[in-house]
């Protein structure tokens, strides 16, 4: 099934479920990952997802980036609340194997921040940083939200990585108490995730995002919306990374179509090529001092 997501909801908390084995297996193809990689990049994309279903408006975005000391070094996911979702990891290929062979994200990537940015329709920019503190993204997620933005809640990401380093399962969940939540509430969906299988188990049985939420709340009565299918998409285009160049100066333009006959630019996200021949660059460079 299409990668999907959906939110149910009371008056006393809100839960969201993903499958994102999709976005995962794309974002792993596009940039040749190892399994301790992608481990890490897809729990940030499916958080960055569940994190994004809370903005307001369908033209507000969110970013969501770790810099840390391990040799994974940075890790970037874009997300918006239609869901739409980008990412990458600096080091793809570094791989740490831990306890049976899974992988070991803690030991890829070390001490370090993790900062989030929300941008808003009316051009506004908000943004958080808060250190890592345990290197599972799940926690240090639910433990930003917490920290920088006062929000009670719980987050759980899952990637479940074959051996020829496919993507068998992906997905998560994200619970948020509302204000006024009660304590006997908050403690019986508690139960019920202490008593539930790891999320990328549960995905890879079989269940649905739905069969997740219906799990979670239990004998809790709730509202549920229509599922949203979710995927990975980058905007990028050759007119964007024109733009771009244009950004460096007619000068530097004219010195780099004398060096060379032919340019690459790659995306950092989505890992897409795009080549400019030093005519091309020439032509961009009059632009700029037309």
């Amino acid at each position: 099934m299409t990668d999907y997501m959906i939110k149910g909801y009371n008056s006393e908390v809100r839960i969201v479920a993903i499958n994102s084995t999709e976005i995962v297996s794309e974002a792993s193809k596009r940039h040749q990952t190892s399994a301790t990689a992608i481990s890490a990049l897809g729990r940030l994309l499916t958080g960055g997802v569940l994190l994004a279903s809370t903005l307001k408006g369908e033209k507000e975005a969110l970013s969501l980036a770790i810099s840390c000391e391990g040799p994974l070094e940075k890790i970037v996911v874009d997300a918006s609340p239609t869901g739409g979702v980008r990412g990458y990891v600096r080091n793809p290929q570094v791989d740490f194997a831990g306890i049976e062979g899974k992988a070991n994200i803690k030991e890829a990537i070390g001490n370090g921040t993790l900062t989030v940015t929300r941008f808003l329709e009316n051009g506004e920019t908000f943004s958080g940083t808060t250190p890592l503190v345990s290197g599972e993204i799940a926690a240090d997620l639910t433990h930003y939200l917490l920290q920088s933005e006062q929000i009670p809640s719980l987050i759980s990401l899952g990637v479940l990585v074959n051996q020829d380093t496919s993507i068998a399962s992906a997905g998560g969940y994200f619970i948020q108490a509302l204000p006024g939540a009660s304590d006997e509430t908050l403690k019986e969906i508690e139960n019920m995730v202490y008593a539930l299988p790891p999320v990328s188990q549960m995905i890879v049985e079989g269940n649905t995002p739905t069969e997740i939420l219906q799990l979670l709340f239990g004998r809790i009565p709730f509202e549920m919306d229509e599922q949203m299918p979710v995927g990975f998409f980058c905007p990028c285009s050759y007119e964007k990374m024109i733009k771009g160049l244009m950004t460096i100066g007619s000068e530097e333009l004219r010195s780099l179509a004398e060096e060379k006959e032919e340019i690459e630019i790659v995306c950092d996200f989505c890992n897409e090529k795009y080549y400019f021949l030093s005519n091309q660059l020439e032509e961009i460079a009059k632009s700029i001092e037309r």
